[in-house]
């Protein structure tokens, strides 16, 4: 996010109606394919400032690190003439210049492995984080035989699937249920989400891998890991029910593992040793990749790991993550960007200092205090929409000034999104 676009947030003023948080939207913020990824949120679920896959490093280098930041704004004003707003070899980035670097034709983009149920059915699942009235949705997936090494083209895509106005659920996510087509191999989904309150289209590309087999799982989301973490760090996956009522918690103390000789710390590491610690325990879901056989293997890797359920219950999940000598979590499931934030604690007044007093010992930075306790791990996977939200990192309690997502926590100054509230005690 650019100084002037912050600036505004920002000015912005923040209000409570109802017990509901209005924000300001991101400019063009509206959504984008989750299920299977698409190239836009996988990039920006890496971390824009610690991208780590080839193909993101590349789209960032093509068209600046701010179309990550703002991946549910790829859009136009079509109003249902897509192809003359859109040109060939430039649909993943929706025709748009500021997108364009979504557009590389390149083989090593995230890549999700799907597969149809016992039905032929699979259900798509949209991030809307502006929920619209809608004309249509209508999914492509490209035709047998088409050049991954070429920018994708209005000629490369065959339609199999048109769904009408859909319901959107508390989380702000569409499900779109659809026959997939018979494919193998590599392939991309491409989606188009027409309004039909306005002419503003919506366009993402998730890149996929058809297996080739039927499965009975369905993908609720990526682990992914944006950093090494600190030895004896505490990972715990926990799991709530549709009601946000703990189901199940799975944890896990990294370091080095002397049976295995795998330093379980490393980014690539943590996720694998999580996903085999909640496979051993879970009755709901499995963590690793899809296989043609229809099996769940973890791996290690910062982003191929997904979560499925396995249950056909509405479940969600969250990852907490305690650094070392930091407080447990209190269980609280996933916040919904229209959560409202906790009441900030009302700081008790300072004596007013007489002249013999001693100077503290170490200066302490202006903008830093110490903190009384210890709010709940910050969560890569987590979404929080609302301003002075406190989450702990590394033993020190942090608040957010506006919306964020995936932003490891620092002391990131004047136009950063967390400012450091001191150490966790």
């Amino acid at each position: 996010m650019n100084k002037k676009q912050l600036s505004g947030l920002l000015a912005s003023s923040f209000l409570v109606s109802s017990g509901a948080l209005l924000m300001p939207q991101m400019v063009s913020a509206h959504g984008s394919m989750e299920v299977p990824v698409s190239r836009g949120l996988s990039c920006f679920n890496e971390g824009p400032e610690t991208l780590k896959s080839a193909a993101c490093e590349a789209a960032a280098a093509t068209s600046g690190k701010q179309m990550l930041y703002d991946w549910p704004g790829v859009s136009q004003l079509p109003n249902g003439n897509h192809q003359a707003f859109v040109p060939d070899g430039q649909l993943c980035g929706g025709g748009r210049s500021d997108y364009a670097g979504l557009n590389l034709p390149r083989t090593d983009w995230a890549t999700t492995p799907i597969a149809p149920d016992a039905n032929g059915n699979f259900e798509f699942i949209f991030n809307g984080t502006a929920p619209h009235q809608t004309r249509d949705w209508q999914l492509f997936v490209t035709r047998d035989g088409w050049n991954p090494n070429t920018a994708l083209k209005w000629a490369d895509l065959e339609k199999f699937c048109t769904l009408g106005n859909l319901p959107v659920d508390s989380n702000k996510r569409y499900k779109l249920q659809c026959k997939l087509p018979a494919k193998k191999g590599q392939h991309i989904i491409y989606l188009v989400w027409q309004r039909s309150d306005s002419a503003e289209a919506f366009y993402s590309c998730s890149d996929v891998n058809f297996t080739g087999g039927v499965s009975t799982f369905k993908e609720l989301g990526q682990i992914r890991s944006a950093q090494d973490l600190s030895a004896n760090t505490k990972v715990t996956f926990r799991l709530f029910d549709q009601d946000g009522r703990d189901l199940e918690s799975t944890s896990t103390t990294l370091g080095f593992d002397s049976f295995t000789g795998l330093q379980t710390n490393l980014a690539a590491n943590w996720p694998y040793t999580l996903a085999q610690q909640v496979n051993s325990v879970s009755k709901y879901v499995s963590i690793g990749v899809l296989q043609s056989n229809n099996t769940i293997n973890p791996v290690k890797s910062t982003q191929d790991n997904r979560v499925y359920n396995r249950s056909g219950l509405a479940v969600s999940y969250q990852i907490d993550i305690a650094a070392p000598g930091g407080a447990t979590p209190t269980p609280v499931p996933t916040p919904t960007p229209t959560a409202k934030p906790s009441a900030s604690p009302t700081p008790t007044p300072t004596a007013t200092p007489t002249p013999t007093a001693t100077p503290t010992a170490t200066p302490v930075p202006p903008t830093t205090s110490p903190a009384a306790t210890c709010a709940p791990a910050w969560n890569t996977a987590t979404t929080y929409a609302a301003p002075n939200t406190k989450v702990s990192y590394n033993g020190r309690l942090y608040s957010n000034k506006w919306w964020t997502a995936g932003e490891v926590p620092t002391a990131s100054g004047q136009w950063g999104v967390w400012k450091d509230l001191g150490i966790c005690k």
